[in-house]
């Protein structure tokens, strides 16, 4: 039965893992959101409520953005108001572990591999809530990364078009548009050593010119302004406003695990000096593009680095990084590992406590959840420190 079990897994992840997601999708809002088995707690997260209202506005002929709160592209509230949102949310998440098993490259997959992704609770709970997530930017996002490293003709201009959509949909992923280009001009045919920065800077300007990264970049640009343009032609400035410039000014002071969290209470909102917050970001990004070569890699670090970094961080946040991570390769002890893992993990559970007794509870320990946002903080540098270490695509800036 083990055996037979375990085949079933490894075998069909993709109907399994989808069929769970269904499962779950329908049965814990039936138990849990009513708020009576857990007072105060409901399973369907809130921003789903919000995108059906707006699919709801878009079905009447208005906009989506009558809704409060929208702050998403037009084009998500129009799919929903033709397809059931929760269904379509699991089908992609789903979708997103069939891509990460394939570029992982494993026939057939493992056991471990699928639960990276697949049999993941935390990708289960995220997408069975009702988040977005892997519909409008997950999946865009590995879309990309599998188009990028196949045969395709064309593969730049197809890459560049998911790109947009991904960066459209949610703004978050133009952090890996230099990575991009940098991939496609790795493919130059240039073998000159590079001997000073001078050099480096002469050599990557002539290969960041070359077909492949301009056709990225260009159908990306195309794309992404395109889809924009769109929107605000159908539904005004507030497309532009709430869809997309919204998220550049953003700040959160309730429920974000950032270290910057409570400055951000401290200043209620007025916080025009957060902007300065991007530039170690901005520097992080550029390193790590020419400084790690494989492309997997390259994006997991950047990703746990931007929103490690970031001002606002919820728990959606983590499936940014979390799906980039199978395509890494790693070898480290599992002593090592665990302890770097529970670290974080530990650091996560007592941020969530003392959130619990500020939000929940009512009690003053803003400075308590301060403290562990700062000790989160410095758990997932040591994390991340750890997994660059052993990782077996780590480069550094060697060009022959």
């Amino acid at each position: 039965m083990k055996n037979r079990l375990l085949k079933v897994l490894t075998d069909c992840p993709f109907v399994v893992g989808l069929l769970l997601r269904l499962v779950v999708a329908w049965l814990l809002p039936l138990l849990l959101d009513d708020g009576k088995l857990i007072p105060g707690v409901a399973y369907t997260d809130v921003d789903y409520h919000v995108f059906t209202d707006a699919a709801n506005y878009i079905r009447d002929g208005e906009s989506p953005y009558q809704r409060h709160t929208y702050r998403y592209t037009p084009f998500l509230a129009l799919i929903l108001s033709k397809v059931d949102g929760r269904f379509l949310f699991c089908l992609a998440d789903a979708l997103c572990g069939k891509l990460i098993l394939h570029l992982q490259k494993q026939r057939p997959p493992s056991l471990l591999s699928c639960c990276l992704w697949m049999y993941n609770p935390l990708a289960i709970n995220i997408c069975t809530r009702g988040s977005a997530e892997s519909f409008v930017v997950l999946l865009p996002v590995l879309l990309t990364v599998a188009v990028t490293q196949s045969t395709l003709q064309h593969k730049a201009i197809l890459a560049g078009l998911l790109h947009g959509i991904a960066v459209h949909a949610k703004v978050y992923p133009i952090i890996y548009t230099l990575s991009f280009m940098v991939y496609f001009g790795r493919a130059s045919t240039e073998t000159k050593v590079i001997t000073s920065f001078a050099n480096f800077i002469a050599t990557w300007f002539r290969r960041l010119l070359q077909p492949a990264p301009l056709l990225f970049f260009v159908s990306f640009v195309a794309t992404f302004g395109g889809l924009t343009y769109l929107a605000v032609v159908l539904y005004g400035d507030e497309a532009l406003e709430e869809g997309l410039l919204y998220h550049l000014t953003r700040v959160d002071h309730r429920h974000n695990y950032s270290a910057w969290w409570y400055p951000i209470y401290l200043a209620r909102r007025q916080t025009p000096g957060m902007i300065l917050l991007l530039v170690p970001q901005a520097i992080l990004l550029v390193v790590t593009s020419f400084g790690l070569t494989d492309l997997g890699l390259t994006l997991f670090v950047q990703t746990y680095l931007f929103v490690t970094l970031n001002k606002v961080i919820t728990a959606q946040y983590f499936t940014w990084y979390l799906c980039l991570l199978p395509l890494c390769s790693f070898t480290m002890s599992k002593k090592r590992l665990m302890r770097a893992s529970l670290g974080v993990v530990g650091s996560m559970l007592l941020w969530l406590a003392c959130a619990y007794l500020l939000e929940m509870q009512g009690l003053p320990v803003h400075r308590l959840v301060w403290m562990a946002s700062l000790l989160y903080f410095a758990a997932n540098i040591h994390l991340l420190r750890v997994l660059i270490q052993s990782s077996s695509g780590e480069s550094k800036t060697k060009e022959e």
